[in-house]
């Protein structure tokens, strides 16, 4: 039996569907190259990997704020890949940061080869703007002379 589709079935083309999608995962690579985020690079993430060509939206909070960013991110990008596109940005230190998700009635805290969740909670920084840097022990001298 030949299964015949007519012109009203399909909407779209499967060609035209291909099409679209490569446009759209070539602005959502676009997106994550310009937050520091490595796209598709298995010399940057390490051998014996399978990568994922889908993507998600990761919407990321600042605990205790209102303040979120979301963009999109690959699968299968870890959640250290994500660090340290943030620390290098906002200029503070990997080890501060802390993501944190919802899992059933409690939180927890996601380790840095588990995979991004689309809702992560940040701890460890107060805004996604470039903190002033803060000197331990600021001192001047007036007076100093030549």
């Amino acid at each position: 039996l030949a299964f015949r589709m007519s012109a009203e079935l399909r909407s779209v083309s499967p060609t035209t569907a291909l099409w679209d999608g490569y446009q759209t995962a070539a602005q959502k690579r676009a997106r994550m190259i310009n937050m520091g985020l490595h796209v598709f690079y298995p010399e940057l993430q390490g051998s014996g990997r399978v990568f994922s060509r889908s993507f998600r939206q990761v919407t990321l909070k600042i605990f205790g704020t209102d303040e979120q960013i979301i963009f999109p991110c690959q699968t299968c990008t870890k959640v250290d890949d994500v660090k340290q596109a943030i620390a290098s940005a906002l200029m503070v230190d990997v080890e501060n940061l802390r993501f944190i998700v919802k899992q059933g009635c409690s939180t927890r805290q996601l380790l840095n080869n588990d995979e991004m969740r689309s809702l992560v909670t940040v701890r460890g920084i107060s805004s996604f703007k470039v903190a002033a840097h803060k000197w331990p022990h600021p001192t001047a001298v007036i007076g100093a002379g030549y």
